[in-house]
C-alpha cells in the first residue's frame, strides 16, 4: 500500500505523520503518526547552556596549558642565550633569588646573566593581558584597573621610585603585598 511520510521539524522535536494514500495518490488514511522530543540543550532553571559548565573548564585547562607552554618555552630560551643554568640544582638557586630585590638592583648596577633570566622568568610569570577588543575603543572607558593603575603611578612619582619593579621590591621588603587582588580579602590595600 502506497504511503506519505510528512515531517514537522522543530528546534526540540520531530513530528511525523504517515499517511495512506489512494491508487491516485490522495491521502485516504491516517497509518500512524508521533512525535520525538530533544531535550533543549539549556538547564531548565535558568536558560544557561549546558555547554557552558563544560566550556569555562575546558578554557581554564587551555589557558593553563599556554601557561605552562610559554614557561616553558621562555626558560629553554632564557637557558641557550646563558641567562639561566642548564643544571636543576644551579636552576633552583637562582630560583630562590628575590626577582623584586633584583629588579630594583638593575637600576644601580649591571645584573649577572642569571640574575637578569630570574627578573625575565619573574616578568614572565606575572605578565598582564589586555584584549584587543577594549584598546581598539580607544581611552574612553574607566574602571578599576585604569582608576587603579593612575593610583599605582601617583604613588610612583609621590614615593620617588623610577620603575613599578623597585616600587614592588620595597613594598616586598615591607612584606606589603605585591599582587592585584580584585575581590577577596586584600582588595582594599594599597
Amino acid at each position: 500500500m502506497p504511503y506519505r511520510l510528512a515531517l514537522d521539524i522543530g528546534a526540540n522535536s520531530i513530528g511525523w505523520a504517515a499517511l495512506t494514500l489512494s491508487p491516485d495518490g490522495h491521502p485516504i488514511g491516517l497509518a500512524d503518526a508521533g512525535v520525538r522530543v530533544y531535550p533543549d540543550g539549556r538547564n531548565p532553571k535558568d536558560g544557561s547552556s549546558n555547554a557552558a559548565a563544560r566550556r569555562a573548564p575546558r578554557a581554564m585547562r587551555r589557558n593553563r596549558d599556554r601557561y605552562l607552554q610559554r614557561r616553558g618555552n621562555l626558560l629553554n630560551a632564557l637557558t641557550r642565550f646563558g641567562l639561566m643554568p642548564a643544571d636543576p640544582d644551579a636552576r633552583t638557586q637562582i630560583a630562590a633569588l628575590d626577582p623584586f630585590a633584583l629588579r630594583a638592583a638593575a637600576l644601580e648596577r649591571p645584573l649577572l646573566p642569571t640574575e637578569l633570566g630570574r627578573a625575565i622568568f619573574h616578568l614572565n610569570q606575572h605578565r598582564g593581558f589586555q584584549s584587543n577588543r577594549k584598546t581598539d575603543r580607544g581611552d574612553n572607558e574607566s574602571g578599576l584597573i585604569k582608576d587603579a593603575a593612575a593610583n599605582t603611578a601617583a604613588e610612583l612619582a609621590r614615593t620617588g621610585h623610577l620603575t613599578l619593579g623597585s616600587w614592588l621590591a620595597a613594598r616586598h621588603r615591607r612584606h606589603a603585598g605585591v599582587r592585584v587582588r580584585l575581590a577577596g580579602r586584600g582588595k582594599l590595600a594599597a
